[in-house]
C-alpha cells in the first residue's frame, strides 16, 4: 500500500470518529434537555400537591390572629422605658373620668406585689402624678419627699415606700390632650438627672400611642378601668310579689305566657314615658330614665310607678278571672332611686356588656324588696322626693331596711284613684 492510500484511510478514519463525537454530543445533549424537562415536570407536580394539601386543610387555619393584647404591649413597652432610665420600677397612671377627670389612677405597675398598687388613685390636685398631669410637663425629685407636691396617699392606702427614692413622672400626650401620667421610681440612693428627662420624653409618644389604642379597643383588658360616661338618672325597678309560688304551680309555657302580658302592659307604660329598658329580671322590670333635667327625670319615674300599679292591678283581676293561681297577696312593687351612674362596658374583655352601676341601682332594687314590708305598692329615695317637691302628698316618710324612704302602699294607691277620678296620669305630672 502506497503513502498516499494510507493517508486516505487515516483521514476517512478522523472524519469518522468526529463524525461519530459529533453524534455522541448531539445524543448527550438530547437527554440532558429531556432530564431538565422531567425535572421541570417533577417539580411542578409536586407544588400542585403541596397546594392540594393546603386546600385541603380545615378552613381554621385561614382565621385572622386574635386582636393584640394592648395592656400587655404596654407593659411590655413600658417595661423597656424603665429598663433604659435605669429605674426600678414604673407606673401609668389614668385620668378619671375621662370627660372631666376628678382623680388619677394607677392602671398598670411593675411593683412585685402590683394587686396592691393597681386600683389606687388620688386627686388630680394632689402628689407629683397630679401636678404633672396638670401642668403637662416633665419633673423629677431627688429624694421624691423632699418636693412639696408628694404626695403619700398610694403608699399608705397599698403599704408601700416611695417617698424615700428618686421619682421622674411624665406626661403622656397626644397633641394638646393628657392622656396620662408615667412615673420611674429609683430605690433609696438612687437619682434621676436632666439626661433622663430627655430621654424619657423620646420613649414617651410610643407608650402614649398604645394608651389610647387601648382605651380605644373594645377588647381592652386594664384591670380597674372604667369605659363609658357617668350621668344622673332615675332607676325604677318593679316585680310581682311570690310569684315563684305562681309558676310553681302553672305549666312552663303558662309561666312564659304570663309574664309576657305582664311585660307587655307595664313596659308599655315605661317606655311612653321616656324610660329605657335595661333588663327583665325573671317576674321583674328593670328600666332607666335618663332624662336630660334630673326632676324631670324623677317625676316621670314616680308617675309611671304609679301607672304601672294601676295596670297589674287589672292585668291580676284577668289572671284571677281565668282561674290561675294567683290571688291579691301576689301584690305588686316599685322601688326608685336617683343620683349618679356609670354606663358603659363592664365584665370579661371577651364577655363585655353595657351596664348600669352606681348606688342608684343597688338602691332602686334595695327599696323595691323592703316594699314587700308595706304590703306592695312604691318606695322612693329621698332624693327623688326632694326632685319631684312633693307632688304626690299621699307619700309617707318612713325608715325601711335599707334607710329612709317615701312611700305609699298598693292600698293607698287604690284609695287616691278612686277619691281624685284619675286612673293613669296623676295631677301635677307633664305629659
Amino acid at each position: 500500500m502506497d503513502w498516499n492510500s494510507t493517508l486516505k484511510i487515516a483521514a476517512a478514519v478522523v472524519t469518522f470518529l468526529i463524525t461519530l463525537g459529533g453524534i455522541a454530543v448531539a445524543i448527550a445533549k438530547f437527554f440532558a434537555s429531556q432530564n431538565k424537562t422531567l425535572t421541570a415536570l417533577r417539580d411542578e407536580i409536586k407544588d400542585l400537591k403541596t397546594q392540594a394539601s393546603v386546600l385541603k386543610q380545615p378552613l381554621e387555619i385561614t382565621r385572622p390572629l386574635a386582636r393584640p393584647d394592648f395592656y400587655q404591649q404596654l407593659l411590655s413597652v413600658s417595661t423597656d422605658a424603665r429598663d433604659a432610665l435605669g429605674a426600678n420600677l414604673h407606673s401609668i397612671w389614668e385620668p378619671v373620668p375621662r370627660g372631666d377627670p376628678t382623680h388619677l389612677k394607677i392602671i398598670l405597675s411593675s411593683d412585685p406585689e402590683r394587686e396592691k398598687v393597681e386600683g389606687r388613685e388620688i386627686p388630680v390636685t394632689q402628689g407629683l402624678v397630679g401636678w404633672v398631669f396638670q401642668q403637662k410637663e416633665p419633673s423629677f425629685k431627688n429624694p421624691a419627699e423632699e418636693d412639696s407636691h408628694y404626695s403619700d396617699l398610694v403608699d399608705k392606702a397599698a403599704g408601700t415606700q416611695t417617698g424615700q427614692g428618686a421619682i421622674l413622672s411624665v406626661p403622656l400626650m397626644s397633641g394638646q390632650v393628657c392622656y396620662g401620667v408615667i412615673q420611674f421610681l429609683k430605690k433609696k440612693g438612687g437619682r434621676f438627672e436632666e439626661s433622663d428627662v430627655v430621654i424619657a420624653k423620646r420613649l414617651a409618644p410610643g407608650i402614649t400611642r398604645l394608651l389610647v389604642e387601648l382605651e380605644g379597643s373594645a377588647d381592652a383588658d386594664i384591670p380597674s378601668v372604667a369605659y363609658g360616661d357617668f350621668r344622673t338618672a332615675t332607676i325604677l325597678f318593679a316585680d310581682i310579689t311570690n310569684y315563684s309560688a305562681i309558676a310553681g304551680k302553672l305549666r312552663l309555657n303558662d309561666t312564659v305566657g304570663l309574664l309576657n302580658e305582664y311585660y307587655k302592659r307595664l313596659l308599655d307604660v315605661a317606655l311612653e314615658k321616656g324610660g329605657r329598658l335595661e333588663e327583665y329580671l325573671g317576674d321583674g322590670l328593670y328600666v332607666s330614665f335618663p332624662h336630660e333635667a334630673s326632676s324631670q327625670a324623677a317625676r316621670l319615674a314616680v308617675a309611671t310607678a304609679i301607672e304601672m300599679n294601676a295596670k297589674y292591678s287589672e292585668v291580676l283581676k284577668g289572671w284571677i278571672a281565668f282561674h290561675h293561681p294567683v290571688s291579691n297577696a301576689n301584690f305588686h312593687r316599685v322601688g326608685i332611686a336617683t343620683g349618679r351612674l356609670y354606663t358603659g362596658l363592664v365584665g370579661h374583655p371577651r364577655e363585655r356588656r353595657t351596664k348600669l352601676i352606681g348606688a342608684p341601682v343597688d338602691l332602686a332594687a334595695h327599696l323595691c324588696e323592703d316594699a314587700k314590708s308595706f304590703g306592695g305598692g312604691i318606695a322612693i329615695c329621698p332624693r327623688t322626693r326632694d326632685l319631684t317637691r312633693g307632688e304626690w302628698p299621699e307619700f309617707q316618710r318612713c325608715i325601711l331596711t335599707h334607710g329612709e324612704a317615701w312611700i305609699v302602699s298598693v292600698e293607698r294607691l287604690r284609695e287616691q284613684r278612686g277619691a281624685t277620678g284619675w286612673t293613669s296620669r296623676p295631677p301635677g305630672v307633664p305629659l
